[in-house]
């Protein structure tokens, strides 16, 4: 059936689209509210096909023969067209239309909707731009790869290798019960029958030549023993005319306690893995390719916020730790000083005009020293030209500009350069002989530099470990490796850490001349890291005994210590005034101690769990924290004729509790101390930055300067038990409160009688 006109406009003038209908013949009898004030064009105006006006020039025909053919066929109409809006610019709707149809077949009326999506079709473009422009930074970063590939045998050697097809299997170590699990392809990586049980650990060197077996093995062990995780690539056993090779990475898993307990890892056939890469997924493959072999970091620069969003590689990049929030200002920072104006200046004239860009510069010097980068972008606009973003990459091109300057200069320009680097830097030539060295490596060494050069470095250092020779020996392959502390025993028996990397030089003519050694003695930083770890040990240890000495406390302390208190109770209860007056004196210094005593452990008790048995910090009133602590002392209050001022607290995350009992040791000291007059305590708060500030103010006997911080000593006390009793752990006990809490108390110094505490918390962030 028709609906009523009067309830179709009501219904239509509550949507979000533009709603109309048209007769059953085509030409449209109604605009809704939506569809006028768009356009800004009365209805009268644009009924029967005087609509077809407000649709760009360019999709009129194909709109009217859309509109016509769902006529004729009498059925839905489904187009996509551009509406001009009252202000001249048009935008892309979807426009639905359905017939409402007779019994008979004939159409009576066609109802239709137009949805705007325009911003679908921008994200579309703008994501089609940007897959574009990423598809063009990546070709480029490719050919430069490749181009640099050309110059260098290593590359040449990665690229040839980065062709083949490639598998990876997985597997895990569990270093308690010596349990080996093998993923099935790395059963077919060794070419064995694929099994539920893979080989026991101690078989697996016949599965690697025995060079790299040692290898493999040198890292599994610091891997265990040191949590150290490994990168290596490795030759599988097998026929030497079709030599196999994988790359081996392993990963230790680490207790509670920080103990290795498993390995888990993977082996990736590289001999065909990079072919397979290649065929299944050229795009990836350029991306890999680029990646690894020319440095490629990502970039994303939020113009507005200056906010900047780096990939995992840009953070290797730059040296800076992966996750750290980046600023378009931070960037600057990292750019050398020498470079930093243009760079800038470049980067803000592409932003201003939505252009591409491509420069060069430096970041600033680093542990792996300076490094050249090569940065392309492009800046993205919004309707009015306002910069609003901009992407882009980085290239790591240090490798091609040394290339570059090794090949414009002389070897003896090189090798003064190389004596003179602020750093340690040996440069060997094939036969693994001195070259040059820097000044700073004869120091750090303590060579003459008369009695080096020319000799080779295994006569230099006859200790050298084996494995040093192996790592020399793939550096002239053409591998380059880098380590950030490796151990270097010396004849005296200690061991010297090294931060070092070796990458082999090549001479103008492109032909391998050696290799050049980059070293750092890291050994006060790792004693540094052992002696911490140990002290971190070492506290555990302090703990786990406090601990045990607060359940002996609560347990076995208290036991023998109610049987000395009962007995001295009933013995005042049933002879007191019976025997003599020393008699009576006696009992009493009985009673009395056992009291102080059962005191004493209780205090000691709420020392010791402050930290190990805590409750969670939690949105606490404090005001809420000083009323209970009130209750608590309302008999030694009322007794005292104590008048208790309690100003506005904030609600902060703390241990309620604690917070309880914190306020309530303050207070009490308050009233024991107040002297002769009845007790006046003030307590108030303040906020000072990211912090609170809480006072309890009295008018007591005060508290000498020379013993303020002596105070929050366990077991110390200004008085004699007889002028006031205690055990001397209160203030203590505050002070330990307070220092969970990350704050600290300390007296504040007043004018006229009295005392007052002052404590931090936290401000909630």
């Amino acid at each position: 059936m028709t609906l009523p006109l009067d309830l179709f406009r009501a219904l239509t003038e509550s949507m979000p689209q533009l709603v109309w209908s048209c007769r059953g013949d085509g030409p449209c009898d109604y605009l809704g509210a939506q569809w006028v004030a768009y356009t800004g064009i009365p209805e009268s105006e644009q009924l029967g096909y005087g609509w077809l006006e407000q649709i760009h020039p360019d999709d009129r025909a194909a709109t009217a023969a859309g509109w016509a053919a769902a006529v004729e066929r009498k059925g839905p109409a489904d187009l996509d067209f551009r509406i001009r809006r009252r202000d001249g610019v048009y935008r892309w709707f979807k426009t639905r239309a359905v017939p409402e149809v007779a019994p008979d077949g004939t159409i009576l009326r066609w109802y239709g909707t137009n949805t705007d999506l325009q911003e679908l079709r921008d994200s579309e473009a703008a994501l089609a731009a940007l897959n574009a422009d990423l598809e063009l930074r990546v070709r480029q970063g490719t050919e430069a790869a490749l181009a640099t590939a050309e110059k260098m045998r290593l590359l040449a050697v990665s690229l040839e290798t980065a062709q083949q097809i490639t598998h990876t299997g997985s597997w895990s170590f569990d270093l308690d019960e010596n349990h080996v699990i093998w993923s099935a392809e790395l059963f077919r990586i060794f070419r064995l029958p694929v099994s539920d049980t893979a080989p026991p650990f101690d078989t697996h060197h016949a599965l690697f030549l025995e060079r790299d077996w040692t290898i493999l093995s040198e890292a599994v062990r610091r891997a265990t023993e040191y949590g150290d995780p490994y990168e290596l690539e490795l030759q599988l056993a097998g026929p030497a005319e079709t030599p196999r090779f994988a790359v081996a990475r392993g990963y230790p898993e680490r207790d509670n306690a920080g103990v290795v307990r498993r390995l888990y890892g993977t082996l990736q056939d590289v001999t065909e893995l990079a072919l397979a890469r290649r065929e299944r997924d050229r795009a990836a493959e350029r991306i890999a390719i680029a990646a690894s072999s020319a440095g490629i970091g990502i970039w994303d620069w939020t113009v507005e916020s200056g906010a900047l969003t780096w990939d995992d590689r840009l953070y290797d990049l730059y040296g800076i730790p992966r996750g750290t929030p980046m600023t378009y200002d931070d960037w600057k920072s990292a750019v050398h000083e020498d470079d930093r104006e243009e760079a800038d200046a470049i980067v803000q004239a592409a932003s201003a005009k939505g252009a591409i860009y491509t420069t060069t510069f430096r970041l600033l010097p680093s542990r792996r020293g300076v490094r050249h980068i090569r940065a392309s972008g492009r800046g993205f606009l919004d309707h009015d030209g306002t910069p609003i973003r901009m992407i882009g990459v980085n290239f790591d091109v240090t490798t091609e500009v040394v290339a570059a300057r090794l090949q414009e200069e002389s070897a003896a320009q090189l090798k003064e350069f190389i004596r003179h680097a602020p750093a340690a830097i040996a440069m060997l030539d094939k036969d693994v002989c001195y070259v040059e060295a820097s000044d700073r490596w004869m120091t750090d060494y303590g060579l003459q530099r008369e009695a080096v050069i020319g000799r080779c470095h295994y006569d230099v250092f006859p200790h050298l470990p084996e494995r040093w020779k192996v790592i020399h020996q793939q550096v002239l392959a053409g591998e380059v490796h880098r380590h950030d502390g490796d151990p270097f025993p010396q004849p005296d028996g200690k061991t010297t850490w090294l931060q070092w990397e070796a990458r082999p030089w090549y001479d103008a003519t492109r032909a391998l001349g050696g290799m050049l050694f980059f070293t750092r003695d890291v050994t006060e930083a790792m004693e540094l890291h052992t002696a911490v770890r140990s002290q971190t040990d070492e506290l555990a240890r302090s703990n786990k005994d406090l601990q045990q000495f607060a359940y002996a406390a609560s347990h076995d302390l208290q036991e023998p210590l109610r049987a000395v208190s009962g007995c001295a109770q009933i013995l005042r209860q049933r002879y007191h005034g019976k025997l003599n007056s020393q008699a009576d004196e006696l009992i009493g210094h009985m009673v009395g101690g056992a009291d102080r005593m059962r005191s004493l452990i209780d205090d000691l008790l709420a020392y010791s769990r402050v930290g190990t048995q805590g409750a969670e910090l939690t949105d606490v009133s404090l005001a809420d924290s000083v009323e209970e602590a009130r209750r608590n002392l309302l008999l030694a209050a009322t007794e005292a004729n104590a008048v208790v001022t309690v100003g506005q607290l904030p609600s902060l995350q703390v241990d309620r509790r604690q917070m309880v009992q914190l306020f309530q040791n303050l207070m009490s000291n308050a009233i024991k101390y107040a002297g002769t007059a009845p007790p006046r305590i003030e307590i108030r708060s303040w906020h000072d930055n990211d912090r609170w500030i809480m006072a309890i103010r009295d008018q007591g006997i005060g508290i000498p300067t020379d013993a303020r911080e002596r105070i929050f000593e366990i077991f110390q006390r200004l008085h004699t038990r007889d002028e006031y009793p205690g055990t001397g752990v209160g203030l203590a006990l505050c002070r330990r409160i307070v220092e969970r809490h990350h704050g600290r108390i300390w007296v504040e110094p007043v004018e006229g009688a009295g005392t007052e505490f002052r404590f931090t918390l936290s401000a909630p962030q």
